[in-house]
């Protein structure tokens, strides 16, 4: 059968009574704690009737024993819950400590992660480092050894340094400086002296060759002259010839004339003139005054 709703008006006094006894009592639900209310009624309504009075006091006795296992049994619960809430106690703290080593532990866990990767870095810089140092030490050795070789090599030298110096030393060294400045003041004198010459021969030269060039002047202000009369005279020819219209023949011989004139060169003009004719004085002066013309300029002036 279906449970029904009971429900009853009191006063707010004693219903907050009845809720205070029900939240003290051990019981899960209203119903249980009324059932439980209504044994208590009926229990005591059994001790006063006239024929359960014989077993009042052994109700009494079995309640007592009944309370008592009831208390007994309320305070083990009262007890177990305590030490329970203590050992929950116990355990929440143990807990919120583990819970804070574990926040502790997870910071150190990112302090050493970062430290470590710190670390790497570090260890790997360092690495590079000691590579480079060991290329740099590398070169220096290289470096040390080329400077042992040169240092050797300029021991060697300061060693015949100094055995020349001793050889020096050993021997007359004021007669050798002395024989030495003496060849050097006699090359000294050769070389002025071959100065001196060299200067001669370069003014001969430089008198030579205005010579040649006042030669070269005349010979082609000759030749000049010679082209120029050569003319006159073939003019003087043909003057002396009948007048009329010329011949063909002699018309093409001294146009061929002409143009064999203007096409020989200086050496076939010279072959035909007079070898006395090319007397011509070493002077400069004296080839100025045949010329009547200034002397040339040398390339040095």
């Amino acid at each position: 059968m279906a449970d029904v709703t009971f429900g009853v008006k009191v006063a707010p006094e004693l219903k907050e009574k009845i809720d205070q006894l029900f939240k003290n009592s051990d019981f899960e639900t209203q119903k249980e704690w009324f059932q439980h209310l209504l044994s208590i009624y009926d229990l005591h309504q059994l001790k006063h009737q006239d024929a359960t009075k014989r077993y009042a006091n052994d109700l009494e006795y079995i309640e007592q024993n009944i309370t008592r296992v009831q208390e007994t049994i309320v305070q083990m619960m009262k007890k177990t819950a305590d030490e329970t809430a203590h050992q929950e106690a116990e355990w929440l703290t143990t807990l919120e400590e583990l819970r804070h080593q574990l926040q502790q532990s997870e910071q150190l866990k990112d302090k050493m992660g970062a430290r470590l990767l710190e670390i790497e870095e570090q260890s790997n810089q360092q690495t590079k480092d000691l590579l480079e140092r060991h290329k740099q030490n590398s070169v220096l050795e290289d470096l040390c050894g080329t400077l042992k070789k040169s240092l050797a090599d300029k021991e060697a030298v300061v060693e015949v340094m100094r055995h020349e110096r001793t050889q020096w030393e050993s021997s007359d060294y004021p007669a050798i400086v002395q024989r030495l400045t003496e060849e050097n003041s006699i090359l000294n004198e050769q070389c002025q002296k071959q100065q001196h010459q060299i200067d001669l021969l370069r003014m001969e030269y430089e008198r030579k060759l205005e010579v040649e060039q006042l030669k070269t002047e005349y010979a082609r202000k000759e030749t000049e002259l010679l082209l120029q009369r050569k003319p006159q005279k073939e003019n003087e020819n043909t003057s002396s010839r009948k007048r009329g219209r010329p011949r063909k023949e002699n018309l093409t011989s001294s146009f061929s004339m002409q143009q064999q004139l203007n096409v020989d060169d200086y050496e076939k003009i010279n072959a035909q003139l007079d070898p006395d004719f090319f007397d011509i004085p070493e002077d400069p002066e004296e080839l100025q005054e045949m010329l009547g013309d200034e002397l040339p300029q040398s390339q040095d002036e």
